[in-house]
C-alpha cells in the first residue's frame, strides 16, 4: 500500500537514519493514529490483555526510533518503505499482544462476529500477513465499516459490530444500546447480510 500522506515524509528520512530527535519527532507525529488505526485491527476481539492498541504503538515508534538513535535503522528509499518497517513492527508486537492474550483466556463467551471470508483472508488464518495484506485487511474493514453506515447514518450498527468485534455479548450490548436482546439479534442479522453482499460481484 502506498502511504497516504504526500508531502516532506521522504525529505525527514535521512535526518531519522542519522538520529535526528527533530525527525523522530515529525515521524512520530505523523504516524501515531495511522499507526494505533493498524494496531487496533489486529487487536479486534482481544480480551485479557493489558496492552491496548496505543501501547502497541507508542511500542513500535518507541523501537523505530531507538533503532535510528543506535544507527541501526534498515535503509529507507522513501515513505513508502518507512510505512512498511513501521507496519511490521506494528504487526509483531500485535502478534505477541494475541499470543500473551491467548495464555490469559478463561472461559468462553458469546461467538464472536466473523468478518467475510474471502479467500485472501482465509489465506492469512496460517501466517502473519506481510505489511500490504495489513494495510489491506485494514482498508477491507474500513470498507464494511462504511457499507453500516450508509444503511444506518445513526452508527447504531458500526457500534453493535465493533463491540461484538471486541467480544461483547448480546445481551451487553443491549444494555450499551438500552434495546432488547433480540434487537441487538436482528441487527446483528443485519450487519451479516451487508457485509455478506459486498462480497457479491
Amino acid at each position: 500500500m502506498t502511504f497516504p500522506h504526500p508531502g516532506s515524509v521522504t525529505h525527514w528520512i535521512k535526518p531519522l537514519q542519522a538520529g535526528d530527535p527533530a525527525a523522530a519527532e515529525f515521524v512520530w507525529d505523523r504516524y501515531f493514529d495511522l499507526v494505533v488505526q493498524l494496531a487496533r485491527q489486529q487487536l479486534l476481539g482481544i480480551q485479557n490483555t493489558c496492552q491496548d492498541p496505543e501501547d502497541v504503538a507508542l511500542s513500535a515508534l518507541n523501537a523505530l526510533c531507538h533503532a535510528a538513535r543506535r544507527g541501526k535503522l534498515a535503509p529507507l528509499a522513501d515513505r513508502d518503505d518507512l510505512w512498511r518497517l513501521l507496519a511490521t513492527c506494528t504487526l509483531h508486537r500485535s502478534r505477541n499482544v494475541r499470543r500473551d492474550s491467548r495464555r490469559l483466556k478463561r472461559g468462553g463467551g458469546s461467538a464472536p462476529l466473523r468478518l467475510p471470508a474471502t479467500g485472501d483472508r482465509q489465506s492469512l488464518r496460517s501466517r502473519e500477513p506481510t505489511p500490504a495484506e495489513a494495510a489491506q485487511l485494514t482498508d477491507d474493514l474500513r470498507a464494511l465499516m462504511d457499507r453500516l453506515d450508509r444503511e444506518d447514518p445513526t452508527h447504531r450498527l458500526r457500534q453493535v459490530a465493533l463491540w461484538k468485534l471486541e467480544g461483547f455479548t448480546d445481551l451487553e450490548i443491549a444494555r450499551r444500546q438500552n434495546c432488547s436482546r433480540k434487537t441487538v439479534c436482528v441487527r446483528l442479522s443485519l450487519i451479516r447480510a451487508l457485509w455478506q453482499s459486498l462480497l457479491v460481484p
